[in-house]
């Protein structure tokens, strides 16, 4: 089987672009960012979200991408107490349009989770920053549509964080949008902290 192997450029002005590895998007110097798969190439929306200080040493902080997915979610029918959901809408919720925040990358899955609902739960106002200026990005190992089907997971998740409370769920996720949003976190202690 013959292998076809072409140089990747920017759908916006044309300009070669080297990826980085396991990158499932590509960044051009012009900002446009995008990807590519079976039906082509796509151009994505994107924000990278401003640190805490702009003056931080640039191997200190490092930006983490999370698919940001605009979402209306229909409860059909729910036996549970303290779910996430209720948490956030109160108890009487049934459903509507809300963020989901999903890690665009591995993470194990405890700290997937914790950021997944952490920012779910309480989304962080965002300063855009124009670029990331001297820090690191981090690859994009979970493509949009991986992100759109941990959704429902995730809700799921969030229902049944309690052992023994969740009893009977139906519900639907529908992703009507999605952006990356690119977060700063403080690698310069063991454990990585937010930065925004």
């Amino acid at each position: 089987m013959p292998v076809h192997i072409a140089a990747v450029k920017c759908p916006s002005c044309g300009t070669a672009i080297e990826g980085m590895t396991g990158d499932r998007v590509f960044l051009c110097q012009c900002g446009v960012l995008h990807t590519r798969d079976d039906q082509g190439t796509r151009e994505l929306h994107y924000i990278i979200a401003s640190p805490r200080s702009p003056s931080a040493a640039p191997g200190s902080i490092v930006f983490i991408p999370f698919w940001r997915l605009d979402s209306q979610v229909t409860i059909h029918h729910q036996r549970s107490e303290g779910g996430l959901l209720h948490k956030i809408f109160g108890k009487d919720w049934r459903g509507g349009r809300m963020y989901i925040f999903v890690p665009a990358m591995d993470w194990d899955p405890d700290t997937y989770k914790h950021w997944a609902s952490t920012l779910t739960k309480s989304p962080p106002p965002i300063h855009p920053a124009t670029s990331f200026g001297p820090y690191e990005r981090w690859a994009v190992t979970i493509e949009e549509g991986e992100a759109a089907a941990l959704a429902d997971f995730l809700i799921l998740t969030f229902e049944a964080e309690k052992p023994g409370v969740l009893q009977d769920i139906s519900f639907e996720v529908r992703v009507l949008g999605s952006s990356m949003i690119y977060f700063p976190f403080d690698r310069s202690s063991s454990a990585l902290k937010p930065f925004f």
